[in-house]
């Protein structure tokens, strides 16, 4: 009965210390998720903001998709590699269904994981547009 005693205290110990949250408030230890993009573009609308989603992929933990990227909608996106602070997202993708290419750009994200810094080139139809953006969680 004593044994049933503590086997039944330590699992119920063991039930409570592995729900502890052992990660600070609002600090993130993960790029994936849903980000809010504020873009300024050298092109009008010159400053617009949306919603995009950037997500792992399972084959390779370094390279992520994101999606809605240039405000091309859900169902589109670029990839892009991840290494230590830096984002980079790879040369020469078409966007969206209007088929804007995108040439080049990278960013930083910062240590806790709540904020992206890019700066990229897009080619929009007949316009090279240069694009300063920031993504916030």
């Amino acid at each position: 009965m004593k044994n049933k005693i503590i086997v039944l205290l330590f699992s119920v110990v063991l039930f409570f210390v592995s729900c502890v949250n052992n990660s600070e408030p609002g600090v993130k230890t993960r790029l994936g998720g849903t980000w809010h993009c504020v873009e300024n573009l050298t092109i009008p609308p010159y400053h617009r903001t949306y919603l995009v989603e950037i997500n792992p992929l399972i084959s390779d933990s370094t390279q992520y998709i994101i999606s809605n990227f240039y405000a091309s909608g859900e169902n589109e996106f670029v990839y892009s590699k991840f290494t230590g602070s830096t984002l980079k997202i790879t040369d020469n993708q078409s966007i969206g269904l209007s088929q804007k290419i995108f040439r080049s750009g990278s960013g930083v994200v910062s240590a806790d994981y709540n904020y992206i810094k890019l700066n990229y080139l897009v080619f929009d139809d007949l316009t090279e547009v240069q694009v300063s953006a920031e993504y916030t969680r």
